[in-house]
Parts: C-alpha cells; structure tokens; sequence
C-alpha cells in the first residue's frame, strides 16, 4: 500500500488529487526540491534565442493577446519583448542563467504528486498532516490508476521511488535541445529526507505549453481506507467521517493513536 499524508478536505469532498509543479514543492518543503546543479555547456546567446524562437508563439504572443491587445499589437509587442528576453539572458550570471532556465522549463512541463510507504511517521503527520489533525489515504498500490499511461498531452509515470543523495541532477546543452537536465533530476532529494520513504507519480507535460496543477479524479476502487490523525477533534472526526461515508462508503476508517512507548498505530488495526 501506498500513502497520502493530507490537510485539505478536498479529497474527502471530490475524490480528487492534486499534482504539484516543483516550485510549490520547493516553496513549502525542500529549497532545492527538483533544482539541478547549473553547467555552463555552450554561449548564451545562441541558446537564448533558441528558447525566444520557441516561446515566440506558443507564450509570448499568448499572454499579449490574452491582455486584451489586438493581434498585430501583440506581435509587435513580442518581437520587443523576445529580443528584451534575449538581451536579459546574455547580460545575466552564466550559471543563474542555465539555472533559471532550467527551473522554468522543469516547472512548465511536470507535475508531481508525492506518496509515502510509511503511514504511522510521527515527523510526516506533523509537517505534512496538520500536526496530526489531519488524515491519510490508503491507496492500492496494484491497481490500475496507478499504471503508467501514455497520453497525448500529459502523461503519467508509475509510482518511482525518490533517490537519496547529496549530488544534485546536472544541466547539460547538445545540440538541437535548449536545455537538458540530467536523468531522475525529478526524484533526487538530499539524504536528509530519506524518513519519509517518498515515491513519486510524475505527471509529463506533452503539449509545448506551460503547465498548470493538475487535478485528477481517484476511483473508489483504488481508496483502501483513510487514517485519521490522532489530534482530530470529536466535531472535526464526525465531519470527516460524514464525508468519507458519502463518498467511499465501503472503505474503512481509523485513527492513530499512540502506545504507551510513544510509537503509533491505529485504532483498529490497518492495514
């Protein structure tokens, strides 16, 4: 089984999980969550250009016209704005440069959404469960959600483990590609985090436009049961539990609850 350490009601109202861009996982957890380490590789200008050529249309052109402008105003503010971009790059640090271009292309095309073997880790219901007013889902790890699918605009991977280590992914510049990150660069994190025994679902990006997050329905078939935290309040419990029987009625629902040697388990017992 797999598990979900959770705040929100959403999923308890909607069945729905969210996938996450890199940079919110960097914002409320690891700094440098899915940053490689910058590699100076080949001149700027020519892969500024590059990367202005290719958003010219797709992003550029896109956010002008959305601002309300008319069509030929708007290409004519993005051949200002492309070249503006390109002068910005080349006058930039070398490695912010590679760097920034590195986080924006990362976060333009996946998403993630992060799960965990372990559902009874005091310090992950603390930083990921509301100090343990939270819950967690059980989900079925063999079921066929969480098969790889192959889609024409995003696809989505199995479950993959996180690599722990302290060397970050690299950034590497071939020709015919902008910018390329090293393999995994998307499940590295430094040694430190390895408690949480995380796996991760990573949701790519096929469509040359930027991404946004990602919501996707669970089916019930996949839910084996939900965890409450151990400091969830009798009013709190009885609106999770009014939720969760509308919603998965057949799933069972229990609570953790500590043993006199402090360790955890739940009230009943699951799984």
């Amino acid at each position: 089984m797999l598990y979900k350490y959770m705040t929100s009601k959403r999923f308890l109202e909607n069945r729905k999980i969210k996938f996450s861009r890199p940079s919110e996982l960097a914002i409320f957890n690891d700094t440098m969550d899915c940053v490689p380490a910058a590699v100076l590789i080949e001149d700027k200008r020519r892969i500024a250009e590059e990367i202005a050529e290719r958003n010219r249309d797709k992003k550029f052109l896109m956010n002008f016209v959305e601002s309300g402008f008319d069509f030929d105003k708007a290409k004519e503010l993005t051949e200002i704005h492309a070249q503006s971009y390109i002068e910005h790059c080349i006058n930039s640090d070398e490695s912010e440069f590679y760097l920034g271009i590195a986080k924006n292309t990362i976060d333009e095309h996946i998403a993630i959404f992060s799960l965990s073997k372990n559902h009874l880790n005091r310090v992950m219901w603390t930083h990921y469960a509301g100090g343990h007013t939270g819950y967690v889902i059980a989900f079925d790890e063999n079921h066929e959600f969480f098969k790889e699918r192959i889609g024409s605009s995003i696809s989505f991977s199995m479950p993959l483990p996180v690599i722990y280590q302290d060397k970050r992914a690299t950034i590497l510049k071939s020709p015919g590609n902008c910018v390329k990150v090293g393999d995994n660069f998307h499940l590295i994190k430094e040694r430190k985090w390895i408690y949480e025994e995380e796996l991760r679902v990573i949701a790519l990006n096929e469509t040359g436009w930027p991404i946004g997050f990602i919501l996707i329905d669970v089916p019930a078939s996949a839910v084996k049961g939900i965890i409450l935290g151990k400091e969830v309040n009798a009013e709190e419990e009885r609106e999770m539990r009014s939720l969760i029987k509308a919603l998965l009625p057949e799933i069972p629902i229990v609570k953790i609850r500590c043993r006199v040697d402090g360790s955890f388990e739940t009230s009943p017992k699951f799984p």
